[in-house]
């Protein structure tokens, strides 16, 4: 996918910064930001643990508020919470007194969405994620691969226009993770969501997105955006092509530039 610069961005990002106050003095998480994402697009940030990604994340959601800059969604300034992201997190988070359907029916609850409507559209995505059949059971019955799809059909049920990922396969073993970014990919293509990763893993990033943008060590910066341009839908043999290795081998040299990864 090509991102049209003459098209306004979905996500804009301006300058901003987060520092946050501690009994020790002034942490610096975030700093001078400055990049867009564009409606339908699939943006990773790739960046070292701690860096800041996930702030940054919360910014953008309105669940955190940034210390200097400004962030627009929809050409609007984000001061509070937004209710029109779905955000899926490192862990799925989901209630265990409930069942896989009940989990996903939270969303509209809290929404006050016409029930019946939504349950329909729930065990829709459950069949989408590969669960169908799943939807009376319980979290503990399910592995943790299944229940990251949970979390990512909870994420989905309100038909979010942006979907925020905060590295949602990290805990995962590697094919089970393989497995989740193909379903994020499909789910992607077919309902055309604009999706912002957060993730540590270069080949993931490489593999999922349409643009990658390279962050420092903390407070974090935007030290390159790399466009990846590979056909799609992505499978695995991919990984394989000369292509996909340059890019990644690109990633490589810089981090090893900003010494998180050491010289050979």
């Amino acid at each position: 996918m090509t991102t049209d610069t003459m098209t306004k961005p979905l996500i804009e990002i301006e300058h901003i910064g987060k520092t946050y106050q501690t009994r020790n003095g002034e942490v610096p998480a975030v700093k001078d930001l400055h990049f867009n994402v564009h409606d339908g697009e699939f943006v990773s940030l790739l960046g070292p643990s701690g860096c800041g990604k996930s702030t940054l994340l919360m910014i953008i959601s309105g669940l955190v508020k940034q210390t200097q800059g400004r962030v627009r969604v929809k050409g609007k300034e984000v001061n509070e919470p937004r209710t029109d992201v779905g955000i899926i997190f490192q862990k799925p988070l989901l209630l265990v007194w409930r069942t896989i359907l009940d989990n996903i029916m939270l969303q509209a609850e809290i929404r006050k969405l016409p029930l019946n409507e939504y349950r329909v559209k729930a065990k829709e995505l459950l069949r989408l994620v590969g669960l169908e059949g799943f939807e009376n059971k319980y979290p503990k019955e399910l592995s943790g691969g299944m229940q990251q799809r949970v979390a990512i059909c909870r994420a989905l049920l309100h038909d979010p226009q942006i979907l925020l990922m905060d590295e949602p396969f990290g805990a995962l073993d590697a094919l089970t993770r393989e497995r989740m970014g193909s379903d994020i990919e499909h789910l992607w293509m077919k309902h055309k969501k604009t999706c912002f990763l957060i993730t540590h893993d270069i080949e993931e990033a490489v593999m999922l997105s349409d643009r990658v943008l390279i962050l420092s060590n903390r407070p974090c910066e935007v030290k390159k955006e790399i466009k990846i341009d590979l056909p799609r839908p992505r499978h695995w043999s991919l990984r394989e092509t000369q292509k996909f290795g340059e890019y990644t081998h690109q990633i490589r040299d810089v981090f090893t530039e900003m010494g998180v990864l050491a010289r050979n």
